[in-house]
């Protein structure tokens, strides 16, 4: 577990794991059995995606309040819009 700055002791941290079987049938698609999602809040979420491409992501979807990218290793990211900073 890695503790989220910003936050006091005990506050949420962000699980990283691994898993023991390797998948060998290429690209796995959002929604796969075995594929985690990495969610964040943002007050620009699509504004993120020059920021993702040009570090080897793409972008999955996009819409007004949520984006889902994918990163260089193949992760999926989702972005959301954070309504508490409007």
């Amino acid at each position: 577990h890695v503790e989220l700055t910003g936050f006091s002791p005990g506050g949420p941290t962000l699980e990283i794991f691994t898993y023991n079987h390797v998948f060998e049938g290429g690209v796995r698609a959002h929604g796969d059995t075995g594929i985690s999602v990495i969610e964040f809040t943002s007050p620009h979420p699509a504004a993120l995606s020059t920021k993702v491409i040009s570090a080897g992501g793409s972008i999955l979807s996009s819409k007004e309040e949520e984006t889902l990218f994918r990163d260089c290793d193949g992760n999926s990211i989702r972005v959301t819009k954070d309504l508490k900073s409007e």
